[in-house]
């Protein structure tokens, strides 16, 4: 739960770019970690470590 909730926030924010996602998606890895999903966790870490992507 607290991974969607995680997730819910990023997906709501008008102003993405300003977020730290990184630290959000390892944050969601970590809950994801906790629930034995590991494959879930793996791919939150990938987009933790994913470039920016510019959104102009």
């Amino acid at each position: 739960m607290g991974a969607k909730a995680f997730q819910e926030y990023i997906d709501q924010s008008e102003y993405q770019e300003v977020l730290d996602l990184p630290k959000l998606y390892k944050n969601i890895s970590e809950w994801y970690l906790k629930a034995n999903e590991e494959q879930l966790a793996k791919e939150a870490l990938q987009k933790a470590n994913l470039p920016r992507q510019n959104t102009n």
